[in-house]
């Protein structure tokens, strides 16, 4: 199986949410008695064991469960992500100068909580991901109001995916 922790498990748990909610590099970590690499290394065998998908599923289902009308309507958009270095994912952004990039796309309940996350080259248009997002979800999007920008209209305002009706709304800004 491996080792035993060098420290307690929660005391790595605290760095890797410092690192992770502020930004800042592994190095930067103000370590006293181990080196910024364990801590690192410790969070790489995290996200392979897929723990923070896994938890995340969690909290939203169970949040979901317990407000089930803070679902009825969610939102959806996504942004354009540089991707200097061209990995993972990439494709060409052609409103950035066809430089490579990647898009996030996230579908979002009435006060924010992110109910899916899908990334994507930044060459896909909206409308494609709509699907894609949807069925992502950790919930059932069933007969809910998605309310979008342009990107995401299709010709049909009622449109049927798999035999499920989503009603997509245009937010227009006055």
């Amino acid at each position: 199986m491996g080792r035993n922790l060098k420290s307690y498990f929660d005391s790595y748990l605290d760095k890797i949410f410092y690192v992770l909610r502020y930004g800042i590099p592994w190095r930067a970590i103000n370590c006293n008695k181990l080196h910024y690499t364990t801590y690192h290394k410790f969070y790489q065998k995290l996200v392979k064991l897929n723990i923070f998908k896994i938890t995340y599923d969690i909290l939203v289902e169970t949040y979901c469960k317990k407000n089930p009308d803070k679902i009825k309507t969610l939102f959806i958009d996504s942004s354009m992500i540089k991707n200097i270095n061209g990995k993972d994912n990439t494709g060409r952004n052609h409103y950035d100068r066809n430089r490579k990039g990647n898009k996030i796309t996230v579908l979002v309940n009435c006060i924010g909580i992110p109910i899916s996350i899908v990334l994507s080259p930044a060459n896909i248009h909206d409308a494609k991901l709509t699907e894609t997002i949807i069925n992502n979800s950790v919930i059932k999007v069933l007969k809910t109001k998605i309310i979008s920008d342009k990107g995401y209209i299709t010709p049909i305002p009622g449109f049927i995916w798999n035999n499920i009706l989503y009603y997509i709304i245009l937010y227009c800004s006055k």
